[in-house]
């Protein structure tokens, strides 16, 4: 996430590296932390500690990572890119991006979004 905060690095740059970070948490979390758990229950350690450990640390990274794509989105839109971050899809682009990602050429596999979400 530093790479991400650097306003020297070019905006897609730390848009990627949000990405990236972003992609690292959610292998985090469906990994290391069952590993985790389980390890504490061989070891005889106090899990509740662990996990409040580690839920500290995740919220003060989230925090960080809210602050820094909040930035690199601002910084964005002054350039005329516009990114959709935790809000409704507009309206006015609405059907374009609903017919672009749920067509049946759109390479997700069969019985995917293109075929349930309809």
């Amino acid at each position: 996430m530093y790479e991400a905060a650097d306003k020297a690095v070019p905006l897609a740059e730390r848009l990627k590296f949000l990405s990236i970070y972003s992609s690292n948490l959610d292998e985090f979390s469906r990994v290391r932390i069952p590993t985790i758990t389980a390890l504490g229950k061989v070891q005889k350690q106090n899990k509740e500690d662990n996990a409040t450990a580690i839920a500290g640390i995740i919220n003060r990274q989230q925090d960080r990572f809210g602050q820094i794509i909040k930035s690199v989105t601002g910084e964005l839109k002054k350039k005329g890119v516009y990114i959709v971050y935790n809000e409704p899809i507009p309206a006015i682009v609405l059907k374009e991006v609903t017919d672009y990602f749920f067509r049946a050429d759109s390479g997700f596999p069969e019985n995917s979004l293109s075929s349930v979400c309809r």
